[in-house]
């Protein structure tokens, strides 16, 4: 069975990296040597999405959560190339 990257955010875990199976499951960029830049958009959107998203999962502006699901759908294309020849990604942003 392929692994399986789980992206989505949480409150508390900057990395939006998560795989069922592992002793560690909340991971970390080290944990597949992503690119330093992916390592930085991940930062960023996770920065974005907690200054701009409240704890009953409420946005601000709409115009914000436009603005991060699209900054969030790149990272999620360039996490996919740079894992491809070890894991799934799986988009579970809600």
């Amino acid at each position: 069975m392929a692994r399986v990257v789980r992206f989505m955010f949480d409150h508390g875990h900057v990395w939006p990296l998560w795989e069922d199976g592992t002793d560690k499951y909340a991971m970390e960029p080290a944990d597949y040597g992503l690119s330093p830049e992916l390592t930085e958009r991940l930062h960023s959107c996770y920065a974005y999405w907690e200054a701009h998203r409240n704890l009953d999962g409420q946005w601000d502006a709409p115009e914000n959560r436009h603005l991060w699901h699209a900054e969030a759908d790149q990272a999620i294309a360039i996490l996919r190339w740079e894992v491809s020849d070890l894991a799934d990604v799986r988009d579970e942003r809600d």
